[in-house]
């Protein structure tokens, strides 16, 4: 599963905020929500890393240096006198879900001016779009106020400050700033009574630009290959080459990153060696069958049977509309050397272009 890719989107993270393994059901890639976040990989510019993510066996200490200086996983910041560390959680390569993200570190602040009523810093799932656009995405998601929100510069860091309108519901106004270096998020959010406002906006904007990035991941700037034990694969920019692998398989990603467009959020190519597929799939047409029949009735999905790098494969194709486009989705299921190989393409539907991009990608791949 390939950076845990379109499973939590951005209004997901901020949710969690404020208040596939392959199943019976399902492939390794079953997409439950519109991408907005995801960069991952550990790689560099010539050879993807052999572990999906940077290794985090140990998270840091949870003090960068002495002071009101903290550190998630990739970023350190202060906060300031009348903010006060109440607790702090961690979550660091744990199965991903719907509802949870994988190296993660969430602090919990307290504060003594009044009217604030929680105050939040946390990594974030990362993002392979642009800053400005990924804060566009969020704009149909996101309750902000009049004001709308700013984006500045702030060293490495694009800084994100915005507020949302009075919640009814619970009488809180809410200050937030998402600070983006590499992909990667952190989100200060704090949420106050509205005479409070402006001490929560003040509060935020602080911590925000404190940030430094602190991470070991870097987009890639040139060619990267991967050499696994059952196949290889290659990419140059505007590509992205992940690693993905688990108990059950090894796999391979590759998007576009910096997407500053909905037509680019689809397009990607994985692929999947398995040895065992969990449901217990004995052959490819099986998995293929199954799969064919999870989604047929949905997403209307059709099955078919082609040459695939001079394999016969079983293919299954659908789409799947989300709110700024429509994505395709083709699959493709091959029996080699005991495995079942799974790959998978996606684009806009009817994008010609980025059809044959991710085409072209497929001949990349050399099954061993």
């Amino acid at each position: 599963m390939k950076k845990y890719r379109n499973y939590i989107a951005a209004a997901m993270c901020f949710a969690m905020l404020c208040s596939t393994g392959c199943s019976g059901k399902g492939s390794s890639s079953d997409k439950t929500s519109e991408p907005a976040d995801t960069n991952a990989s550990a790689a560099n510019e010539n050879t993807v890393s052999e572990t999906t993510e940077p290794s985090t066996e140990h998270a840091p200490d949870i003090h960068a240096n002495d002071g009101n200086m903290y550190q998630t996983l990739n970023y350190s910041f202060s906060v300031g006198d009348n903010v006060d560390y109440v607790n702090h959680e961690d979550a660091i390569h744990e199965d991903s879900d719907y509802f949870s993200i994988p190296d993660r570190r969430s602090f919990e602040f307290s504060s003594d001016l009044p009217g604030i009523e929680k105050l939040v810093v946390s990594d974030m799932m990362g993002t392979n779009y642009e800053p400005e656009f990924y804060m566009k995405s969020q704009e149909g998601i996101m309750a902000f106020d009049e004001n709308g929100w700013t984006l500045s510069q702030n060293g490495d860091n694009d800084v994100a400050l915005y507020c949302t309108s009075l919640n009814s519901n619970t009488g809180t106004c809410e200050a937030a700033a998402e600070v983006i270096c590499q992909g990667k998020l952190l989100s200060i959010y704090a949420e106050c009574k509205p005479e409070a406002l402006e001490s929560a906006k003040k509060i935020v904007s602080d911590a925000a630009f404190s940030a430094k990035y602190v991470g070991s991941y870097r987009f890639p700037t040139g060619e990267q290959s991967l050499d696994c034990e059952h196949f290889s694969v290659k990419c140059d920019l505007p590509w992205e080459l992940t690693r993905s692998d688990n108990y059950y398989s090894e796999g391979a990603y590759i998007e576009l990153f910096q997407i500053n467009e909905y037509r680019q959020a689809p397009v990607a190519l994985e692929i999947h060696a398995f040895w065992d597929t969990q449901a217990g799939y004995i052959c490819a047409k099986e998995f293929a069958d199954e799969i064919h029949d999870s989604y047929k009735e949905k997403y209307s999905a059709i099955n078919g049977k082609e040459n695939f790098s001079g394999y016969d494969a079983y293919t299954v194709e659908f789409d799947k509309a989300y709110t700024h486009y429509t994505e395709h989705s083709k699959y493709w299921f091959f029996d080699h050397d005991g495995l079942i190989f799974e790959v998978i393409g996606s684009w806009e539907t009817d994008d010609k272009e980025y059809e044959a991009e991710v085409m072209k990608l497929t001949d990349a791949i050399e099954i061993k």
